[in-house]
């Protein structure tokens, strides 16, 4: 299954406390989060769960019978692949002064922004993808 990766041209930004900030220095390590764990572990099930239900309408409308098994062979074997899976990631900004951002992972106002060239997160084993968040009607009309 191919990714469209997202390939940055500028820095990108990490908003953090000021000890974390040090302690990432001192490991040279960046933390990424398990995001069965995140604050909000919904929205790696919520894209999931829209990919299944693309799939299973397609499979309904426009494969029938025989012709659309891959599909559920497909729905099958992704949904036992992302039961054994584990997602970890580490979020950056392409902004670098934001309120919201500053606010939710600056500290409140009292952590640094971490600056990094493209470069730098382009060598880092991983994928990298840039998040676009979804109109709030799109789910209620997802599908039809």
């Amino acid at each position: 299954m191919a990714f469209l990766e997202f390939r940055p041209r500028q820095t990108l930004y990490e908003f953090c406390p000021v000890e974390s900030f040090r302690k990432l220095i001192a490991s040279k390590v960046l933390w990424c989060t398990d995001l069965a764990s995140a604050n909000d572990p919904r929205e790696l099930k919520l894209g999931f769960q829209h990919v299944l239900d693309a799939m299973k309408f397609v499979r309904k409308n426009e494969y029938l019978g025989h012709a659309g098994d891959f599909l559920e062979q497909l729905i099958a074997e992704m949904t036992t692949g992302i039961t054994r899976q584990q997602f970890f990631c580490a979020c950056f900004s392409l902004q670098n002064d934001t309120l919201p951002m500053w606010r939710e992972y600056g500290d409140n106002h009292g952590g640094v922004a971490i600056g990094f060239r493209p470069t730098a997160i382009i060598s880092m084993p991983g994928r990298i993808q840039k998040v676009r968040y979804l109109n709030a009607t799109v789910p209620k009309n997802f599908g039809s």
